[in-house]
């Protein structure tokens, strides 16, 4: 059977149809489509409303239909982009970092001329060699040497790295000599406060094995002098391109954690937020877990394992930024930092 075509008239469509069905439905006519953002559609969508209600909606449909320019597109994602490139910038992030260089980035030094070139290549090679002890001695024997920038700090590297023994204090005296000296002459140079921190962190924290048992009154207080040159370190160090952040990150965190171990070995090693030593302490394991580097895991594996002996049943601590109870946090913590420390490489 044929449907029945019944004409009827539309407002859209002059032509249009109803088209009644053989199983009885009927479909509407097909008109032509407006688009949505059309002044057409619009006049289409307020046709049927009252009056005073038309301008109402009209004014509303306008606001939610206009299109941003071109301008304005740009000048949102640039603002987006930069929200999302200062977060990037400021929030704290891991650092993953190979072996830890302790070299000291500074202002270029002079090269040495004369007799100080010959000896400065012969301490060189040495150094390279990883030498450490013929290095140092043969600098020290030549106790002129410690007036040329290059070798000054070429020894300051040096001795950082050898034994702490009778030649250490005998070399460190002459080292902090020279350094005086070199800060006198450069003052904007972060090369030389830096590396009287360095050897500063050998005498004070015992080349940070932490293994501090006693009250120390006159250790804290050098020590907290040293947090307080942090400071002024950090902002030297920033017309190196902070090439030094490491260095800097570790001593500080080094430095911090012997202070809670000294302010708080007569109280027992108290460990609720607020207690003394805590908010040094929670500070240094935040920059520590900013890397994944052995001085970095080893310093945090010191800190837990000293939480862990001091803490008791039904204790509460305060530890990575919460407080807690069960020692199940503390000992998973350990676990995995010495399954990053067994690994010893970065992941």
């Amino acid at each position: 059977m044929q449907e029945e075509i019944v004409p009827i008239e539309t407002t859209n469509a002059p032509h249009g149809a109803l088209i009644h069905r053989e199983d009885g439905s009927v479909a509407l006519p097909v008109t032509e489509t407006l688009p949505a953002k059309s002044e057409e559609a619009m006049q289409a969508s307020v046709e049927p409303l009252p009056d005073e209600l038309e301008p109402v909606v009209k004014t509303i449909l306008k606001a939610r239909h206009s299109a941003y320019s071109v301008l304005q597109l740009v000048l949102l994602i640039g603002f987006l982009a930069g929200a999302l490139l200062l977060t990037y910038w400021f929030l704290p992030r891991p650092v993953e970092v190979g072996e830890l260089d302790m070299r000291v980035v500074g202002d270029k030094l002079p090269t040495p001329t004369g007799t100080m070139a010959v000896l400065a290549s012969e301490a060189g090679k040495l150094f390279q060699a990883k030498k450490y002890a013929e290095c140092a001695r043969l600098v020290f024997d030549k106790p002129t040497a410690l007036a040329t920038p290059w070798i000054a700090n070429l020894f300051c590297e040096t001795i950082y790295e050898i034994p702490f023994d009778q030649n250490w204090k005998e070399y460190s005296k002459a080292a902090f000599h020279s350094l005086a000296e070199m800060k006198k002459n450069k003052p904007d140079d972060v090369r030389w406060p830096l590396q009287e921190l360095k050897l500063k962190s050998r005498i004070l924290l015992k080349r940070g094995d932490f293994r501090l048992g006693a009250e120390d009154p006159s250790r804290q207080r050098a020590i907290a002098i040293q947090l307080v040159s942090i400071d002024s370190v950090r902002r030297l160090d920033r017309r190196t391109g902070r090439q030094n952040r490491v260095i800097i990150d570790l001593l500080e965190a080094k430095f911090l954690t012997a202070s809670w171990l000294l302010s708080g070995f007569a109280q027992g090693y108290p460990d609720d937020l607020g207690d003394i030593g805590v908010e040094e302490r929670e500070k240094a394991y935040q920059i520590a877990k900013r890397y994944d580097n052995q001085d970095f895991l080893e310093l945090r594996r010191e800190i837990v394992r000293k939480i862990l002996v001091g803490d008791s049943m039904m204790n509460s601590y305060f530890f990575n930024g919460k407080s807690r109870y069960s020692k199940r946090y503390l000992e998973e913590e350990l676990m995995a930092i010495q399954s990053r420390l067994s690994q010893g490489e970065p992941e």
